[in-house]
């Protein structure tokens, strides 16, 4: 079942969980998948990309895990998957990207 949702926007994540407790009546697995990144260094970082960065990554996945429990709780074996590419501690990354 696809359903659109900005998981920026707290309506749009409570229909989706609505839309799934009434369609299924719990959730099994949450994945946490959304994130956004700019690959910019500090000054040349808008505050909109930043902000869109702390809005996605974290706000919106604590947002959506949040209002998940009450039917992850409803799982005989729930679980959360938070899904991210693996850091690489190469100096190039850390050093340049700061945000």
């Amino acid at each position: 079942m696809a359903i659109k949702c900005d998981i920026r926007n707290e309506d749009d994540v409570k229909n989706a969980i609505k839309e799934i407790e009434n369609n299924f009546n719990k959730i099994d697995v949450l994945i946490n998948n959304a994130s956004a990144i700019s690959l910019t260094d500090t000054l040349n970082t808008t505050m909109k990309k930043y902000d869109l960065m702390h809005q996605v990554n974290a706000r919106g996945t604590f947002m959506v895990t949040k209002y998940c429990i009450p039917l992850l709780i409803k799982s005989n074996n729930p679980h959360v998957i938070m899904n991210s590419p693996p850091l690489s501690l190469d100096p190039k990354w850390f050093g340049n990207h700061t945000a």
